[in-house]
């Protein structure tokens, strides 16, 4: 990630709202503090926002954890969370309601989010109702990232993959996230770029629900340094800075590379 570069640089998330629709969000806690939006909610009509899970906490906390020299933070620190909950009460072995999600999506765009983090999976074809709701959001200049999938397959799962091989309602605006390790090799677990090549990114993080807020953070890093970007144009910079690996070039194991920030902040 190298994100000590956008920090030297000023980069914090100040002022970008990120939205992250999963099982919610620990609402007492002090990492996000003052900075979870009041248009989060719970869609998933059970239970609270409040995350009983973990999961959804998990994902904020690597995008946008405090800094306070203590522990670790999230990539863009002071990012301002739209949090949504997707997920009916449920502590293990859970499934979050896609409709839930695609109505988190809508309501994102409204919020004003500037990038939808999505760090979930399905195996099935888009809904109508999401592909509808990309399409508003990618039509309104929102970015998305979704978790490519656990599964070691040559391919991003078919939900994440539908959405964003589908350049009517995707806009170059949606990116596929994979896991790499500390070396930069692609983790086992990890479903490969394949035919998504064009709009996947890497990052070091043990699985796609952690990779994908990290290149989350990072956007909101270049969207808070660069007002004057277009969404269109933040994504173009960081696949044009992002560390080539494997077979030079866009290749269908790492597609457009391993997110660098330090490239990105030059």
């Amino acid at each position: 990630m190298n994100a000590l570069a956008a920090y030297a640089r000023g980069a914090t998330g100040a002022g970008i709202k990120v939205a992250v629709i999963d099982t919610g969000i620990d609402l007492e806690s002090p990492e996000f503090a003052g900075r979870i939006d009041p248009a989060s909610a719970n869609l998933a009509g059970a239970g609270t926002l409040d995350d009983a899970n973990g999961h959804g906490t998990a994902v904020a906390a690597i995008l946008a954890a405090r800094r306070d020299g203590v522990g670790t933070h999230g990539v863009a620190f002071d990012a301002t969370i739209i949090a949504y909950r997707a997920e009916p009460a449920c502590t293990s072995s859970c499934f979050m309601s896609l409709a839930a999600v695609a109505e988190g999506v809508d309501r994102a765009r409204i919020a004003g989010a500037r990038v939808i983090n999505l760090s979930l999976i399905a195996d099935t074809a888009p809904t109508a109702a999401m592909r509808a709701a990309v399409d508003r959001a990618t039509a309104a200049g929102v970015i998305v990232t979704i978790c490519s999938g656990n599964e070691g397959r040559a391919q991003p799962q078919a939900w994440g993959g539908g959405l964003a091989s589908d350049p009517a309602i995707a806009r170059g605006l949606i990116i596929l996230v994979g896991s790499v390790d500390a070396g930069g090799a692609m983790i086992a677990s990890s479903n490969l770029a394949g035919d998504g090549a064009d709009h996947f990114l890497s990052a070091n993080a043990g699985a796609c629900s952690a990779a994908t807020p990290m290149v989350t953070g990072a956007l909101a890093l270049l969207a808070q340094a660069n007002p004057g970007m277009s969404a269109a144009q933040l994504v173009a910079a960081l696949y044009a800075s992002a560390r080539d690996a494997g077979a030079p070039g866009q290749d269908a194991i790492y597609g457009r590379g391993i997110v660098d920030l330090t490239a990105a902040f030059r």
